[in-house]
């Protein structure tokens, strides 16, 4: 039952995203906060699988503008995915900040994905594994959500990996609205 009421919240998600009617409450935060309290609440599933789960905050990131509950639901989405494809290792979130962008990055150690899957991680209803043998469910919505989340935030979500090597989520926000004259 879990399953599919994760499946309808998902798709529900998605609508209003995609509709324009889902409603964004953005106040200025601060990300490493964030990101740390989903460590602390990512911990026991961890700690379960027997990873580490490390942070690399950079300390001098400014407060941003964003809807914190909606960054939430992107970082939980890309920690879970992290630790569910990870048997052994670590899994790292780190932030920085770049030239009018701060940056938050999830590193697993996991398979890793081959470049061809790449441009289809954020697509609605895609799974990369659709094997028998697959270990993990999903609803193939929480990566085409996040890019919707991000989006709509005027950043970027992208992946970089090589099989064997694990695979690196980050997005980016803006650090400052920029204002077209």
């Amino acid at each position: 039952m879990d399953r599919l009421a994760r499946l309808i919240n998902d798709v529900l998600d998605f609508q209003k995203l995609e509709s324009g009617k889902m409603v964004f409450n953005t106040q200025e935060n601060d990300m490493n906060s964030v990101v740390r309290e989903i460590v602390k609440n990512m911990m026991p599933v961890s700690n379960k699988k027997g990873l580490g789960l490390i942070l690399a905050l950079d300390d001098k990131l400014p407060l941003v503008r964003f809807d914190r509950d909606k960054i939430i639901q992107v970082l939980t989405n890309l920690v879970n995915n992290a630790l569910k494809f990870t048997e052994k290792g670590n899994v790292t979130i780190a932030t920085s900040l770049g030239d009018n962008i701060i940056r938050v990055s999830v590193k697993d150690t996991g398979p890793g994905i081959k470049k061809e899957d790449l441009p289809r991680l954020f697509r609605q209803f895609e799974q990369l594994d659709k094997s028998s043998e697959r270990k993990t469910s999903g609803t193939g919505l929480g990566l085409a959500i996040s890019k919707e989340i991000i989006e709509k935030h005027k950043g970027k979500i992208w992946a970089d990996s090589e099989p064997g090597k694990g695979t690196t989520f980050s997005f980016v926000l803006p650090v400052k609205e920029r204002r077209i004259l």
